[in-house]
């Protein structure tokens, strides 16, 4: 019998950060999705309905906020987890307070990303 892989849609508009977390997240049996962009993201969520999201708050155009915002109004059980290089109390709130399930500072420890990913896989399905 087959298992299923993980679903994981990463938004982020550094092509080396996509490149990376691709990677790491596919040693861990996840199939991943990626988009540059917020609405390209929008999109990707909605065909694909994946079981977590690791969102990017300064994009093109729209900026995760909006993304996060758009994403829970699809689904209000979504996963998704802020990963940020710019990090800050007023915006981990702002996250927090619309819905994200992790906020994740990019100078941290990876492996603190991966066991929030793990956690948002284990959670209640979405």
């Amino acid at each position: 019998m087959e298992v299923a892989l993980k679903k994981i849609l990463i938004i982020d508009d550094d092509q080396m950060m996509l490149n990376a977390l691709t990677t790491l997240l596919e040693t861990e049996d996840c199939a991943t999705m990626t988009s540059p962009d917020g609405e390209g993201g929008i999109r990707l969520y909605k065909e694909h309905q994946p079981d977590a999201v690791l969102l990017d708050l300064r994009l093109p155009e729209k900026n995760g906020i909006e993304v996060l915002k758009e994403i829970r109004r699809i689904n209000g059980r979504a996963k998704v987890i802020i990963i940020t290089g710019y990090p800050s109390p007023e915006v981990r709130e702002e996250a927090m307070g619309n819905g994200a399930f992790y906020f994740y500072e990019k100078s941290k420890d990876i492996s603190e990303l991966l066991h929030s990913v793990q956690k948002a896989l284990s959670a209640n399905p979405s």
